[in-house]
């Protein structure tokens, strides 16, 4: 079944339940800015051609990749979000799967939305 529209609540909400907790209240104002951005870009995306599945697809990846860049930019927490096996290096949003990873050893660890259910980094 293809998308007949472009949803970008979903992952907004989403990263607000994995942000919030971890992040605080500075994380929900930049999902709430990102969202914004990220809507307008796909929509111009799918003006210039590109399929709405095709575009949400984008979107999803590059707003959690948004988040996440600033999170470690502004020193929110430069490993967020916290792999629970590996406590240095951060989980990475994979679109394909809707999850967080562990790229170490190549693992989900988690849907995007729920990383309050994971434990916290092994010490």
């Amino acid at each position: 079944m293809s998308q007949s529209k472009l949803d970008t609540n979903r992952v907004a909400r989403l990263l607000l339940q994995d942000s919030v907790p971890t992040l605080g209240e500075r994380a929900a104002a930049e999902v709430i800015r990102l969202a914004a951005n990220y809507e307008a870009l796909a929509r111009e995306w799918i003006d210039d051609g590109l399929s709405i599945a095709d575009a949400q697809r984008s979107v999803d990846q590059y707003f959690v990749d948004a988040l996440q860049q600033t999170a470690h930019d502004l020193f929110w927490d430069t490993t967020w979000p916290a792999c629970p096996l590996h406590p240095r290096h951060p989980l990475w949003y994979e679109v394909n799967s809707d999850a967080w990873w562990c790229h170490q050893d190549q693992q989900a660890i988690a849907p995007l939305g729920a990383l309050a259910n994971i434990g916290p980094p092994a010490s």
